[in-house]
């Protein structure tokens, strides 16, 4: 039995067992927040990493302070 892990994008590929995203996923899935108009406090229970979720914070403040 073979066990699937879905890239956590949401494009339904399957990632490497021990990772979270296929490669450039992580990009895709902070874009698709960001075109939903996520808030960086929705987006924090979406992003599984500490990282992602800073990252997304700062583009959020950078949007919104221009």
């Amino acid at each position: 039995m073979a066990f699937r892990f879905p890239c956590f994008c949401g494009c339904g590929e399957q990632r490497q067992p021990g990772a979270f995203y296929k490669p450039g996923h992580d990009g895709k899935h902070r874009g698709r927040l960001k075109a939903a108009g996520a808030t960086p406090d929705e987006a924090d229970k979406q992003l599984p990493t500490q990282r992602l979720r800073d990252q997304y914070r700062a583009d959020y403040e950078n949007r919104n302070t221009k």
